[in-house]
């Protein structure tokens, strides 16, 4: 199984929080939008993997992971161009203490 979630603040205070899951099923993708009156809409997006580009390599782990997506929410008539801005934190790695 495989991931992916951002959360992503639009002007004027609303919330989108964006999932994308992959699974030997297929992949699901939908978001949520919190507003400021408490209020939220759920809605499909096209899955993350269409959109996603530029990838980083983990020096680390050697994994993979795109630092740039392109989401396109048909239901909210939204396109967003998203991008990574730092990859230090991308991974947490196991270290013992010294």
């Amino acid at each position: 199984m495989r991931w992916t979630w951002m959360p992503i603040r639009l002007p004027g205070g609303d919330k989108l929080l964006v999932w994308d899951s992959v699974n030997s099923k297929g992949e699901n993708a939908w978001a949520t939008v919190m507003h400021p009156d408490g209020s939220y809409e759920l809605a499909a997006v096209k899955p993350l993997d269409e959109g996603a580009h530029r990838i980083w390599t983990s020096p680390t782990s050697g994994n993979a992971y795109p630092t740039r997506w392109s989401i396109d929410i048909p239901a909210l008539n939204t396109h967003l161009s998203v991008r990574v801005t730092g990859t230090d934190a991308q991974e947490f790695a196991r270290r013992s203490a010294d």
